[in-house]
């Protein structure tokens, strides 16, 4: 004869042959299935939950990433300067001395944008 395994623990060894055994059976299974649906119950809401989590993070990301776009887009732009005013003298050499002056003045009004969010000049 097989074993019967309840959910409380309880293992019959023959079936249940009267009316009181079986009531117990059925309602140790009925209590077994109640504990499962308020598992599952509880485990949907959790997924729910970490799935709005996971959405948030996305968004974040996606916000983080056009923001790290942008400033590598302005400190491109400020090492250039930088470049072209320092590194590369020899390319500026029919620049006058007031178009000079305006890419230095381009740099630092970058610069002090890129570090200090605004320009203070």
């Amino acid at each position: 004869m097989r074993r019967l395994s309840t959910r409380a623990g309880a293992t019959l060894s023959s079936p249940p042959t009267n009316r009181k055994e079986k009531t117990e059976v059925v309602e140790t299974l009925h209590a077994g299935i109640d504990q499962l649906k308020a598992s599952i119950a509880k485990l949907t809401e959790d997924v729910t939950e970490l799935r709005e989590a996971v959405a948030e993070l996305d968004a974040t990301r996606t916000k983080a990433t056009k923001f790290c776009q942008e400033e590598k887009a302005k400190n491109t732009a400020c090492v250039y300067a930088y470049m072209s005013l320092c590194a590369y003298p020899c390319l500026h050499v029919h620049v006058s001395p007031r178009q000079s002056s305006f890419r230095v003045f381009q740099y630092i009004f970058c610069t002090s944008k890129m570090y200090h969010g605004t320009s203070q000049m």
